[in-house]
């Protein structure tokens, strides 16, 4: 899924409220900047970015009030940190930490880390395993997606965390499941234990057959043939496809593990 890095006024990026960096800022901000400059082919606020970098193509993208990078290297991280200077804003991540420049290194940066946010993952109970659901409840949102890369994750899931709270819900363990419909567009299902007020409240129903993955993101290919393999193997059908992510990049690294479910609907 990668990793965000958000330019933001709010006091935590993911909240549904607070002031924010209006399109026009952003883009007064790229035509006065040489080392910026507009790609319309891939919307009208990205940006290429004309910096040394790892990547061949560096970018950075307006959405929602805010400026985003997906996965952005020390140089990209520096000048973010510069534009967020200009435009009166910080650089946080997707969980939250803030990124600080270092003023005893010039060039260099700082990251203020939050505690550690995702509840430790059992793989045994979802390892190749046929199971059931009747009903089985779920709150809907959808994600924006660039490419397939979620752009907004953590934005929806705090929002949707915070209705189950406000109900007095719980999410069974602590399951979201992902639907990547299109290159730009992610709906997620959170298990919820009851309906909640203000959110799209949907049921699964039908058998189910699980694998738990464990590795970067980019074998995700190799997982979905090694998966469909084992369905066949068990005389299933896939007939919908879901991945849940059970792990922040954050938390997977200092664990080392980063577990991806596999979960379809089969017949």
């Amino acid at each position: 899924m990668g990793y965000n890095l958000h330019i933001t006024r709010k006091k935590d990026w993911a909240d549904d409220s607070g002031p924010e960096i209006s399109a026009d800022e952003w883009l007064a901000y790229v035509a006065n900047d040489p080392q910026l400059r507009l790609d319309p082919d891939n919307g009208p606020y990205f940006a290429r970015i004309l910096k040394r970098s790892e990547y061949p193509e560096p970018w950075l993208d307006w959405l929602d009030g805010e400026i985003v990078a997906k996965n952005p290297d020390p140089p990209i991280i520096a000048k973010m940190l510069q534009i967020a200077t200009a435009l009166n804003a910080t650089v946080q991540g997707d969980d939250g930490e803030i990124y600080l420049e270092d003023p005893d290194k010039k060039g260099e940066f700082m990251v203020e880390q939050p505690v550690e946010c995702c509840p430790p993952f059992d793989p045994a109970p979802w390892d190749d395993k046929v199971f059931e659901w009747t009903n089985k409840r779920f709150i809907r949102d959808k994600v924006f997606t660039l490419f397939y890369m979620p752009m907004n994750f953590g934005k929806v899931m705090r929002r949707l965390d915070a209705r189950v709270k406000s109900a007095g819900a719980t999410i069974p363990d602590n399951l979201c499941l992902a639907d990547h419909t299109s290159k730009w567009n992610m709906d997620v299902y959170l298990a919820v234990d009851r309906d909640i007020p203000g959110a799209q409240n949907t049921t699964l129903t039908g058998k189910f057959f699980s694998k738990v993955y464990d590795g970067p993101f980019k074998d995700t290919g190799k997982w979905c043939k090694d998966f469909a393999a084992l369905a066949t193997g068990r005389g299933l059908t896939i007939t919908k496809w879901y991945m849940w992510y059970t792990t922040c990049p954050k938390c997977a690294k200092k664990s080392g593990h980063n577990f991806v479910v596999i979960v379809a609907e089969v017949k």
